[in-house]
């Protein structure tokens, strides 16, 4: 071995030796020198009197009223509210065209719903505020485009007072 190595030995060896005494001396359990805490275990003194609410707070309302104070309404809350669907003079629902086909929906570049509609074997799309005719001969004559959810698949036409909604 050489001298240098025998010298660290020697310098290290007093430190290992103490190190060993400390953690032996550590492990030894002594009953006489018990340090667990015991307070916890002490039952706390009853409080003189309950305490007394404090005027300035408003209690909190029981579940039950909570409940009962909630409004009803739609079962489903994300839903679309219901269209309503306009009744004619006579009493009776409107009337769908007869040969109409609505087949799709989609976004325009400019992001303006579309709605694809058929008719008399004439085909094409069709926007918000569009109204059949010789122009727009794949909607039947009278009957205009009110609104398309493209999110739904929903169109919706309505000829004077009364309105339609076609679902995909």
């Amino acid at each position: 071995m050489p001298a240098v190595a025998k010298l660290k030995l020697k310098r290290s060896l007093p430190f290992a030796a103490l190190f060993c005494v400390a953690a032996i001396a550590g492990c030894i359990n002594n009953p006489r020198t018990d340090r667990s805490n015991t307070s916890y275990k002490d039952p706390l003194p009853p409080l003189p009197q309950a305490p007394v609410p404090d005027p300035r707070f408003t209690a909190l309302p029981k579940t039950a009223e909570v409940l009962a104070a909630l409004p009803s309404g739609r079962i489903d809350p994300f839903a679309p509210p219901a269209l309503a669907i306009d009744k004619s003079k006579n009493g009776k629902a409107p009337h769908k065209p007869p040969s109409l086909q609505f087949t799709g929906v989609a976004l325009t570049n400019r992001g303006g719903p579309q709605a694809f509609v058929a008719f008399n074997s004439e085909s094409g799309a069709v926007s918000p505020g569009d109204q059949g005719g010789a122009a727009i001969p794949w909607l039947p004559p009278g009957w205009r485009v009110i609104s398309i959810n493209v999110q739904q698949g929903q169109l919706v036409l309505g000829n004077g007072p009364q309105r339609f909604p076609f679902q995909l």
